[in-house]
Formats: C-alpha cells, structure tokens, sequence
C-alpha cells in the first residue's frame, strides 16, 4: 500500500500548461511536478512565518545585547572622543595664531605690496583649493580677514 493521499483537485487550462511546461524542464511527470510545487509553495509559507520571529530575535539581539557587550568600551571611547576634541581645540587655536603670526611677518616684510588684512584675504581665497569650499568675493574674504586680525587668538572662544 501505498503511504501517500490521493487527492483530486480542478485546475484551470493556464495552470495545468505552466504545470506540464515545467515538468518538461525538469523531466518529470506531471504528478511530480504538482508535488514539487506543492511543497516549495509551502516551504515559501513557513519561511514567511519565520521570518518574523528571526526578525524579531535579531532586533532583540542588537538593541539589548550588543549595548550591554559595548558599554564598558563606550565608556572609555567616550572619554576619549572628550580627550581628542580638546586637543583638536588647542591644536586649531596654535595654528591660527601661527597663520596670523605668519601674516604679519609677511605683512611686515612686504609692506610695500600689499597689507596684512590683503595677504591673509588671499590665504583664505587660496584655501577653498584645499577645504573645497564655496569661493567668496574679494571684498568678502578682505572683511573676514579684517575680523581675524582684529581678534585676539590668545583669548579662547567658547562657542
């Protein structure tokens, strides 16, 4: 005897052709072929129910567990992104006393040609090359560099 159930099912012709077209490509027999599909159909079905709970344990996974794993090096990241952007403050604050002092030799040096507050303008014009930010008139970049000399880079800012 056979273990399998016989069953009896009406299809339309458009379905009964795409069952014998595929049978054909894989060279079974029909009956094979519904049995295939019938069981892929199914699989697809049971992995779409699944889906969810993996989602779900993944999910759980990354918003309980992993911060409890990365906490002790959060800590110590944190206090050292503390630690970096301080010294980046410091280091930005020596460079520009460093450019404005480089400005005034130069502006001291050549004071014929051209002023302190024209040199470090085409600095800042020069620099756009580098940073590859928007270019600004020539009068824009004369009164930012006027406000730069006009700052005392001594003194931080707190912004």
């Amino acid at each position: 005897m056979s273990e399998n159930i016989q069953r009896s099912m009406y299809i339309s012709p458009d379905i009964a052709e795409e069952i014998n077209r595929y049978a054909i490509s894989q060279n079974i027999c029909t009956n094979e072929a519904v049995r295939r599909l019938l069981k892929r159909g199914l699989s697809l079905h049971t992995i779409g129910e699944e889906q969810d709970t993996v989602r779900k344990y993944i999910r759980d996974e990354l918003n309980i567990v992993i911060p409890m794993i990365l906490k002790p090096f959060m800590d110590k990241l944190d206090k050292s992104i503390e630690r970096i952007i301080k010294m980046q403050a410091n280091s930005t604050r020596s460079s520009a006393a460093a450019l404005l002092a480089n400005v005034f030799v130069i502006g001291n040096t050549f004071a014929d040609e051209a002023s302190c507050d024209e040199i470090l303008a085409n600095c800042l014009k020069l620099s756009t090359n580098i940073t590859r930010t928007k270019q600004k008139t020539d009068a824009e970049y004369l009164n930012e560099a006027r406000q730069w000399l006009g700052t005392d880079v001594t003194k931080p800012k707190d912004y």
